[in-house]
């Protein structure tokens, strides 16, 4: 899954949440999940994900750690 390179800076201990959805339209907007114009819909579908989770799907988030110089 490609994400926009970003930077955050995390306290120790600081805890995180991580959204999982099947559309960034844009930016976490509701998104009918039908073709057409988005804002001509007039009916919305359920959206289903599947996040896959075992020995053979290993998923994880790689939190590189970036020095200060300070």
């Amino acid at each position: 899954m490609d994400m926009w390179e970003v930077a955050w800076e995390f306290q120790r201990g600081a805890r995180i949440r991580v959204d999982i959805q099947s559309s960034d339209f844009p930016q976490y907007c509701i998104h009918s999940n039908t073709a057409g114009i988005w804002a001509e819909q007039t009916e919305c579908r359920i959206a289903k994900q599947t996040i896959l989770y075992d020995e053979n799907h290993l998923s994880y988030i790689e939190f590189p750690l970036i020095k200060k110089n300070h």
